[in-house]
């Protein structure tokens, strides 16, 4: 389950860096519990998470570890602690997060930046299938698009699986 929410941070608009396996010392009582976080996500607003990722039928006493941490660490580790289960998650975010994944690892600037030069003055929304007129040569224009999702310009509705026929919204217009 670790690695379905690392997919879907890194796909989401808001996270900036993702730090893996993040060693935190926290004063329980007369004892110092070390903990391993599974991720301390650094949000755009500067914001940080410290990120425990269980099972919920294996989550018995995280939450109290993760009160003792916020409440003696504090903002000194994480603006927020918290814990992501199987129930935040699902195929839909998955299947979305591994898109923008793989349309971003084309690092294909030249046709993300013609697409948001034209959906400038464009409409609210685009289609992804309609992006492959905008840029030309086969899927350049729907890939930078489903790439472009990761910069937050973009935006697929929600709980819709991405698609070449999602619209999505334009956050691009002036």
């Amino acid at each position: 389950m670790e690695s379905w929410w690392l997919q879907v941070l890194m796909a989401h608009p808001d996270v900036h860096e993702i730090r893996e396996q993040q060693l935190l010392e926290i004063p329980v009582g007369q004892n110092l519990v070390k903990h391993y976080f599974d991720f301390v996500v650094i949000w755009k607003d500067g914001s940080t998470s410290a990120c425990a990722v269980k099972y919920r039928k294996d989550s018995t006493g995280l939450d109290d570890l993760l009160k003792a941490a916020a409440k003696e660490v504090g903002d000194a580790f994480a603006s927020d602690y918290r814990i992501f289960g199987e129930d935040g998650i699902n195929r839909t975010m998955l299947w979305n997060a591994s898109w923008v994944i793989r349309c971003g690892k084309d690092h294909d600037y030249e046709a993300q930046a013609a697409l948001a030069g034209v959906l400038a003055n464009a409409g609210r929304s685009v289609r992804v299938a309609d992006c492959d007129a905008i840029v030309g040569d086969g899927q350049r224009g729907s890939r930078a698009a489903i790439a472009l999702i990761k910069s937050g310009k973009l935006v697929i509705p929600a709980d819709e699986r991405l698609g070449r026929d999602t619209v999505l919204g334009n956050l691009f217009t002036n």
